[in-house]
């Protein structure tokens, strides 16, 4: 039981959902529950296959680019920053021309989930 309650903890710590959430529900203002309902899966499958890649593949990844983790935090945070800044002061996140974009890899899945 204990195991479960640090599994589950450090989860809801590295994917905080009740950020994603919010973010989820700005960037899908304009959406019809429908299109949410099949976002919200798509998003929750790219994150477990990024997941998973970077788990298994992340130490070769950033060394074949030549990033290190703090750059990578650094980065990261920046995109984080920026995008909630532009929140703050009420900016769509997402382009209002006529082309609806797909926001489901960026920035929902990375870096708003995985990130």
């Amino acid at each position: 039981m204990h195991v479960l309650f640090s599994v589950y903890l450090k989860m809801l710590v590295l994917y905080s959902p009740f950020f994603v959430l919010s973010c989820f529900i700005i960037l899908t203002r304009g959406y019809s529950n429908k299109e949410r309902g099949r976002l919200a899966w798509k998003v929750a499958l790219a994150t477990v296959i990024s997941s998973v890649l970077l788990y298994l593949f992340g130490r070769m990844i950033f060394s074949v680019f030549g990033i290190t983790v703090d750059a990578f935090r650094i980065g990261a945070g920046s995109v984080l920053f920026i995008s909630a800044l532009g929140m703050a002061q009420g900016k769509s996140a997402v382009q209002s021309d006529n082309v609806q974009q797909d926001v489901t890899i960026v920035p929902l899945t990375i870096p708003i989930t995985v990130g």
